[in-house]
């Protein structure tokens, strides 16, 4: 995974006018998402994994535990489709299943990542009970002495 590659861009075209203005960073060099919606302690997962599934980036509105609570509760979700489809996987043959698996794979990372949180641009994540990430984004990697992304 090559997190030197950084996408850095205004959201500018978001539903919500609040949307308007926010930058947008992506570590793995994704593209941003086409569509944005406030998520909030209030969505369930249905309703979240369905936003997902379309590509709707979700910017969460909430508490912080909250928020990672409904990441793990979608991420478990998603595995039991995986498990379950993975059943069907076993009849095709070794370089079919492991591109599928690959594929399968990449999808769940790209729904997971989604969900989205906003970051200051001192690297503080201003959320009730959130982790004190600043330190984390500023400190120099090891390889290299390049930044950490987000």
């Amino acid at each position: 995974m090559n997190t030197n590659r950084q996408t850095k861009t205004t959201l500018g075209h978001g539903n919500d006018e609040s949307l308007a203005g926010l930058g947008w960073q992506s570590a793995h060099g994704w593209p941003m998402p086409k569509r944005l919606e406030l998520a909030s302690p209030e969505w369930s997962v249905d309703r979240a994994l369905r936003a997902l599934s379309q590509g709707t980036g979700l910017l969460w509105q909430g508490d912080f535990v909250a928020g990672r609570t409904l990441l793990q509760n979608v991420k478990q979700r998603l595995t039991r489709k995986t498990r379950q489809s993975r059943a069907a996987l076993e009849a095709l043959p070794w370089p079919d299943r492991f591109h599928r698996i690959r594929l399968q794979r990449a999808q769940t990372a790209r729904q997971l990542g989604g969900l989205l949180i906003e970051v200051a641009p001192d690297y503080c994540l201003e959320y009730r009970r959130a982790p004190d990430a600043g330190w984390h984004c500023k400190w120099p990697t090891a390889a290299g002495g390049k930044r950490l992304g987000l």
